[in-house]
């Protein structure tokens, strides 16, 4: 009974130093693969092969749905995956004012498209061997007109990227498959939660407490978010009305004698610089409008504080005349 008693002991003590072991080896470990992951933060993402280029689209994006599921779609760490991911894609014919937006949107379609269609295993698509060896600079997905080529100039040059008209057809092949069902692994509406999503200001919470009626799209834009543009845009319309008449009827009762220094014919142009300002802010980064009706936006926003700041000048001019 003593030597069971005593190899039970043993056993114990054995398992437990083994736990030690391992435990300890995993705390010591565990800062370095730490490390490792963050040895080379700026290093770009691999599209040195088509092989490359979609291996590393679809990882990442798989990364940023984790933390969009984790976090939300619009946490910090997931747009920072998002925006690597978009690094795969040519956004060189894509205005620089929404190239930021479009690529991030371009993305999630373009992870829509592949988690219904089929995608050929890796070792099927042309890696920097069979790029070096064949002189590939051109590979299309197979049954698509979805395209990964080499960049032939400018700062991405001899990277493969998924090619600007892929880009710029991303949204019309998603509707065209949007009807078939998710590979298991997919990202499940990522794209449909990433733009009925709300920024910073407004709780994530919130809008999920909303009736579904609510969340109904229409032109890519979700109920919700509709009313708040309209919102907004009658909101900024009647605060420039009334700047107008204030500065209007402050300018008419300026006494003759200084007119130089009539600072009232600045409100109104001041006043329409910065609602374009913060209309921008808003309904891009807080309201989330995306698409189509986001670059009309841009473009009556942009408008606007144009001809705001030609009229502030020219009014300050007058002061200082």
């Amino acid at each position: 009974m003593r030597r069971v008693h005593s190899q039970s002991l043993w056993a114990t003590f054995i398992m437990l130093s083994c736990a030690v072991l391992l435990g300890s080896v995993f705390v010591v470990l565990e800062p370095v693969t730490a490390a490792k992951i963050q040895r080379y933060p700026l290093e770009p993402p691999d599209t040195s092969s088509p092989r490359a280029t979609l291996k590393t689209f679809l990882e990442t994006m798989d990364k940023a749905y984790l933390k969009q599921l984790e976090l939300g779609p619009k946490d910090e760490a997931a747009i920072d995956l998002l925006s690597r991911a978009a690094r795969c894609l040519d956004l060189s014919k894509v205005a620089p004012r929404v190239s930021k937006e479009i690529g991030l949107e371009s993305a999630l379609l373009l992870k829509e498209v592949l988690d219904r269609i089929e995608v050929p295993p890796y070792e099927e698509i042309p890696g920097a061997e069979e790029v070096s060896a064949k002189g590939l600079f051109r590979w299309r997905l197979p049954h698509t007109e979805i395209f990964i080529e080499k960049v032939k100039e400018g700062a991405r040059q001899d990277d493969f990227l998924f090619t600007s008209e892929t880009v710029g057809r991303v949204k019309e092949f998603y509707e065209r498959v949007e009807h078939l069902p998710y590979k298991p692994g997919a990202s499940v509406s990522a794209y449909r939660d990433y733009i009925r999503s709300p920024g910073s200001l407004i709780p994530y919470r919130l809008i999920q407490y909303l009736p579904d009626w609510m969340e109904v799209i229409f032109y890519d834009q979700a109920l919700w978010q509709w009313i708040c543009l309209i919102l907004l845009l009658l909101l900024a319309s009647l605060t420039l009305r009334l700047t107008y008449r204030l500065g209007r009827s402050r300018s008419e009762r300026q006494d003759e004698s200084t007119p130089g220094w009539n600072w009232s014919r600045l409100l109104f142009p001041v006043s329409g610089i910065l609602v374009a300002l913060l209309l921008d802010h808003l309904i891009n980064e807080q309201i989330n409008i995306t698409g189509f009706v986001l670059k009309v936006c841009y473009v009556g926003f942009g408008t606007i504080f144009v001809i705001s700041a030609a009229w502030a000048i020219f009014a300050f001019g007058n002061i200082l005349a």
